[in-house]
């Protein structure tokens, strides 16, 4: 893994895979955007998702307890 990878993911890079981030460059290359910005909004769009997914299943439970 070379020392850029781990200074864009300082905590990430032991566990991301080397296919995963062959993936991620190929992607930055292909569209020519940098990676640490196309990691973080990637990251960003992610965690809103699953955020709201979760906002979703637990407004789900509190009507389902609601008698």
């Amino acid at each position: 893994m070379s020392q850029e990878t781990q200074k864009v993911f300082p905590r990430m890079t032991c566990s991301l895979s080397n296919e995963l981030l062959h993936d991620i460059d190929k992607i930055c290359y292909e569209h020519r955007v940098n990676r640490s910005e196309f990691v973080r909004e990637a990251l960003t769009t992610y965690l809103k998702y699953f955020h709201a997914q979760a906002h979703k299943i637990n407004t789900s439970n509190e009507e389902s307890l609601v008698v």
